[in-house]
Order: C-alpha cells, then sequence, then structure tokens
C-alpha cells in the first residue's frame, strides 16, 4: 500500500458514511492492517500511542496489570471511561465502570482491516462514554492466512484467519493466541517498603465468527486473558495472585432497504464481560498484630464480576441529491450487573461493618461482601444528522437525544464546516459529549469509596479548528481543541460516620483541556514513508498531573522489493504521581521516556515470509504513572527489550 492509498482510506466512525479522513466531520485518524503489520505492532493499546493525544500507561489496579489509555490531557479512571470502545460498531464498555480496557487487555489486532479513531467527542453519534474519543476496531472477513512467532520470555504468538465462499455468503474464522512468562522485575517494591522480585506473565485467546451475506452480517466474538504474579494491590505474592478477564459478543446486522434515495440497517447485538482476580490483600500476621484477628494467615482477596448488555439499533440515510443526506437512527441498551462481589479467604465483611472480630479465616476462597447493587439500566437515544455541500463547502449540524431510566436524560448536538479550496482544508467543528456515572460510581460501598447517586452525567464542549494540507509528497493536518468539562467527577472525602473517612465521587469538578495535534504523513522517496505526530497540551488535568504534557510519535518504513523494514517509537514527556517528594513538598516527578522498535519483513514469494521485530530496541529504562502510587511513587516499570521471529503463510 502506497501513500496516495494511505491517504485515502474511507473511515466510517465520524458520521456512520464512507469518507476520507481529510473529508471527516470530526478530527480522525486512521491505521490499516498493513501499516500496523509493517510496524510489527500486536495490540491496540500499543497502537494508540502513535494517535495524536492518545497516551497509555501501565497499572495494576484491577487484576495485575493492563494498558490504561487517556485521551487529550485527561485521565480519571484508568479502565478509560472517557473513551468509546467500539468493533465492527459494537460498543464494548461495561455497565460497571463504563470501561473497556481491562476486559480486553493487549486487545490483538490479527484478523484487523483499519482501526478508527475520533479524537475528540462522539457522544452526537455513540452517546455515553464518546466523551475525548472513539476506537472502532473494524475486522477483516476476506483474509486466508496463518502465522506464529517465538522470542524474549519464552513468547508464542499464533493466529489463523480463514474466509470461505458459501452458496453466496462469506464464512470467516479467526482465532489467535499468545503467552509468556514476563519479563523480570528483581525490586518490585512494596506496601511495607520492603521489595520482592517478580514476573509478569500473560496468556490471551482471541476467537472471531462472520457469516455475511449481500444483506446481512453475522459476528460472534470471544476473548480470554490469563494473568499472574506482578503486582497487585500493593502487594507480590508470586505463584498466589491472579487475574481472569474474558469478553464475548454477538451481533447481527441486516439491510431492509438499499436503493438512490433510502439505507435502511438494523442491527442487534449481546455483549457479555466477566472478570476474577484474587490476590494478597494483607500478608501473612498483619491482622494479628494491629488486634483484627486471633490467627496469623495471610489476607487474600478479589473481584468477582459479571455483567451483561443487549443492545439494538436502526439506522437510516436518506439522499435528497449527491450532495445533500439526512442521518437519523434510533437505539435501545439494556444493561444488567448480575454480580459484583468480594471474594476472600477471611471475613471481609466483618472489617467493612465494623465486626464482628477477632476475624475468621476460612478454608476456601468466598464470595464475602457485595461491592455494589446489582441492577439494570435502559437507555434509549435517538439521532439526527443532517450533511450538505455547496460549492466549496461541506457542513454537518446534528444531535443525539439519551433518555436514561436511572438519572434522566441529556442532549448533545455537533456542528462542522469544512472549506476545501484546491488541495487545503480548513474545518470549524463544535461538539458536546457526555458521560453517565456508572453503576459503580453510583452504588459502590467499600472502606475507600462510597457510591454517590445523586451523580449527574459529566458534560464537555469542544471547539476545533483544523488545517489539512496535500501535496504530491504526502499531507499533514494542524488541529488545535479547546474543551470545557462541567460537573466533572471528582473523588471528595466522605465521612461513613464513627471516625471513618472514605472518598466519594462528586459532581465539582470544573476543567479546561486544550492543545495542538500534529498529524503528517510524507513519500521521502520511492522507497521511504515517514508518518510523524506530535501533540502540545496547553490544559490539562492537575494537582497532580498525570499525563505528559507533550507526546511525540514517528514511524519510518522502507519497502524495497520482497524486503520491509520499520523503525518506530514513542515520546512521552515526565508526569506527576500522587505522592508527595518530602524535599521538595511537591508531588514526585517521573521522568519522560522514548521507546523505539524495530521490526522487519521479507517475503520469500507471493505466499511465505518471515519476520522479525526487536520491542524496546534500546532497553529503554520507563516507568509509567500508576494509580496505587501510594507504595509506587516513582511509578510502574514498563517491560524491557524483548525479541521475536516468526513466519507468515498466504493461501
Amino acid at each position: 500500500m502506497d501513500l496516495e492509498d494511505l491517504l485515502n482510506v474511507e473511515v466510517t466512525v465520524a458520521s456512520k458514511s464512507k469518507e476520507t479522513v481529510a473529508d471527516a466531520p470530526s478530527s480522525v485518524t486512521v491505521f490499516s492492517r498493513q501499516e500496523i503489520q509493517n510496524m510489527g505492532i500486536t495490540t491496540l493499546q500499543e497502537l494508540l500511542n502513535y494517535v495524536p493525544g492518545f497516551q497509555t500507561a501501565r497499572q495494576q489496579e484491577i487484576g495485575t496489570w493492563y494498558d490504561a489509555v487517556s485521551s487529550r490531557g485527561r485521565r480519571t479512571d484508568p479502565g478509560a471511561p472517557e473513551i468509546m470502545f467500539l468493533i465492527d460498531g459494537q460498543r464494548l464498555n461495561d455497565y460497571w465502570r463504563g470501561v473497556a480496557g481491562p476486559y480486553n487487555n493487549n486487545m490483538t489486532l490479527s484478523n484487523i482491516k483499519q482501526v478508527e479513531i475520533i479524537r475528540g467527542p462522539g457522544s452526537a453519534l455513540y452517546g455515553s462514554n464518546a466523551f475525548l474519543g472513539v476506537v472502532n476496531i473494524v475486522t477483516d472477513n476476506s483474509r486466508n492466512e496463518a502465522g506464529g512467532s517465538f522470542g524474549s520470555w519464552n513468547r508464542r504468538e499464533i493466529y489463523a484467519n480463514v474466509s470461505q465462499e458459501v452458496e453466496g455468503m462469506t464464512l470467516a474464522v479467526s482465532a489467535s493466541g499468545f503467552a509468556d512468562e514476563g519479563d523480570y522485575y528483581d525490586q518490585m517494591p512494596l506496601w511495607n517498603g520492603l521489595d520482592r522480585p517478580t514476573n509478569d506473565p500473560i496468556e490471551g485467546f482471541d476467537g472471531y465468527v462472520s457469516l455475511s451475506g449481500e444483506k446481512f452480517r453475522i459476528n460472534l466474538r470471544h476473548t480470554q486473558r490469563h494473568q499472574e504474579d506482578f503486582r497487585q494491590f500493593g502487594n507480590v505474592s508470586n505463584g498466589e495472585q491472579y487475574s481472569n478477564e474474558e469478553s464475548s459478543s454477538f451481533n447481527i446486522s441486516y439491510t431492509f432497504i438499499n436503493n438512490d434515495k433510502l439505507n435502511l440497517k438494523g442491527f442487534a447485538g449481546y455483549l457479555r464481560n466477566q472478570s476474577d482476580f484474587y490476590g494478597i490483600v494483607f500478608p501473612r500476621g498483619v491482622l494479628q498484630a494491629i488486634g483484627l484477628s486471633d490467627q496469623p494467615d495471610a489476607a487474600f482477596g478479589g473481584t468477582v464480576l459479571l455483567s451483561n448488555q443487549t443492545m439494538g439499533s436502526m439506522d437510516a440515510v436518506y439522499s435528497f441529491s449527491e450532495k445533500h443526506q439526512l442521518y437519523f437512527g434510533a437505539s435501545f441498551r439494556r444493561a444488567k450487573l448480575e454480580n459484583v462481589s468480594l471474594q476472600n479467604n477471611w471475613d471481609a465483611g466483618a472489617l467493612f461493618n465494623g465486626g464482628p472480630f477477632p476475624i475468621e479465616f476460612y478454608s476456601d476462597v468466598r464470595e464475602t461482601f457485595g461491592l455494589g447493587e446489582t441492577g439494570t439500566r435502559e437507555v434509549l437515544g435517538i439521532y439526527l444528522q443532517d450533511k450538505i455541500e455547496f460549492g466549496k463547502f461541506k457542513a454537518i449540524i446534528g444531535g443525539r437525544y439519551d433518555d436514561y431510566d436511572d438519572f434522566g436524560s441529556t442532549f448533545n448536538p455537533r456542528g462542522a464546516l469544512i472549506y476545501s479550496p484546491g488541495k487545503s482544508k480548513f474545518k470549524l467543528m463544535y461538539g458536546r459529549a457526555f458521560r453517565a456515572p456508572s453503576q459503580r460510581e453510583r452504588t459502590n460501598t467499600d472502606l475507600t469509596f462510597v457510591g454517590n447517586r445523586d451523580l449527574d452525567p459529566e458534560t464537555v464542549q469542544t471547539i476545533e479548528l483544523a488545517y489539512i494540507q496535500q501535496f504530491s509528497g504526502g499531507q499533514f493536518s494542524l488541529t488545535y481543541f479547546d474543551s470545557t468539562i462541567d460537573d466533572g467527577v471528582q473523588l471528595v472525602e466522605f465521612s461513613q460516620g464513627g471516625g471513618t473517612v472514605a472518598f466519594q465521587p462528586q459532581n465539582v469538578a470544573e476543567q479546561d483541556l486544550s492543545g495542538f495535534e500534529f498529524e503528517g504523513q510524507f513519500q521521502l522517496s520511492d522507497s521511504f514513508i515517514l508518518r510523524a505526530t506530535a501533540t502540545f497540551f496547553g490544559d490539562t488535568e492537575e494537582n497532580p498531573r498525570q499525563v505528559a504534557e507533550t507526546l511525540a510519535a514517528v514511524i519510518l518504513n522502507y519497502n524495497h522489493g520482497r524486503l520491509n523494514l520499520n523503525v518506530n517509537g514513542y515520546y512521552h514527556d515526565e508526569v506527576q504521581s500522587s505522592a508527595i517528594d518530602e524535599a521538595t513538598g511537591d508531588f514526585v516527578t517521573i521522568d519522560s521516556f522514548f521507546k523505539t522498535n524495530f521490526a522487519a519483513n521479507y517475503s520469500l514469494n507471493d505466499n511465505f515470509s518471515i519476520n522479525f521485530r526487536v520491542l524496546n530496541a534500546f532497553d529503554e529504562d520507563y516507568y509509567t504513572v500508576d494509580n496505587i502510587i501510594a507504595f509506587l511513587p516513582n511509578g510502574l516499570p514498563g517491560r524491557g527489550r524483548s525479541y521475536m521471529g516468526g513466519l507468515n503463510l498466504r493461501f
């Protein structure tokens, strides 16, 4: 795929209609399958570091570890409830926390066609959680290929994509798996000031089945992740802590009408998320030493979580002419939280409820305490969007109304004006977005976090100005955004009585976000293509600032005949942890870093190729900010250098 093809890739995420990135009424970034393969990138979370305004940071709050994503200078819940994640248009964000990341950790990219990202608001089309970004993964049901690789830390990866025409229909099956024993960390800090060596092993499976015909498509998806050891709850307990995450989904889409005037599509889907993690909470002897138990056992704990969502929608496009279309639709979603409970080998309820003491230890692991209320949420949404072209101008105006049965309704408009003189484009964009309070924020009850049923949705209003320039050797864009967040959710100290103080989410935060985003693609020669991004935030979250103010990424690709070489990397500016430096009284600073990767691919013939890649090629010793920072003030370490080699077969 040459640069001209890359610039003409069409996306649907910005308006639910096919258009190039330059013509989209939002700030959009897209990565094609070929680009991602050339880079040697295998997970969505790693790829998002190459998107302007986006950054990831390793977390150990949920389970053992995962990569938390943030957008445009704001990072609240590490699961990224401000970003909507979709796969083939189906929502992945859950009901309990409004997040998708923990259930889709290290999301593989072995069967994708492209990844489309809205940088900024998307609630006018997608509703809640499309607050500061939308990520849509588009799968590919046309490939026949298989591959495998092996490398550092006993890393194994294998995948297969098979597509077959069956009586006018296309049946596609994709499966991938990976596992490794993890990097080694010889001094992982513990909550008590000591340290312990550990590893960060992980294994996963992704399966996808698609059946499509002229008017319909059916998709089935299942993912599993299993992690052990590393750091959990501020502790390390090798061989005794784990995290299991599963996500399963089903959807069917059908085109009822498709003619020159009207296109009408229906969609129905189901999503089920399941989480089970367990680790040491109080090391051996701690509860006994503080007089809460007469037994010296180590206290283990974790969470069992099960939720599902049923959803359906109708989307229509009416064409008045080639230059005037009206988009409209309606959706319904019913979310259900089936279970969210602590699991322990001790009576955790006694600690939460103030007795009875001494705390009893069990001979097995059992569910001991409900963390929040199970139940349902029903959401009805309708949207309308008008798109019209006149001369060198294109205008888009619309909005979406959402009605929630538990807190009320919200309306979110959008508008864009695009002026296209020659090979230049100027965009003026406005959007209002919201994030509905999650069930955890409304009903959670534990020693440190108390829910608030009176929470209102967070809202954000964003104005964007973008300049895009195309020329014979490529394209670049420069975007300025300014966002104002109202009714922002912030944790506030809350008295539970009896002298116990916890934190409660409240709508007390007002926040401004602003910055410049640059993105460019350049054909340097017949063999070299350069892609580069840079982000400079003017306003971000503060006190502490857990996001980098400056971001940059570069991708240099060389292709000659059967050989492809790629060098890529990304830079994150320094951030602050929530820990205080006793010497200065300021927040502890976590250093900036630049992570570099290298990938090579050589095609022996049209059907067989070999590949080699090096991740963190210069073995950068880097750290990212973590939410459980009281016991890890200098951040959570990232993985060191690793090597992978493999082969691919097309058939």
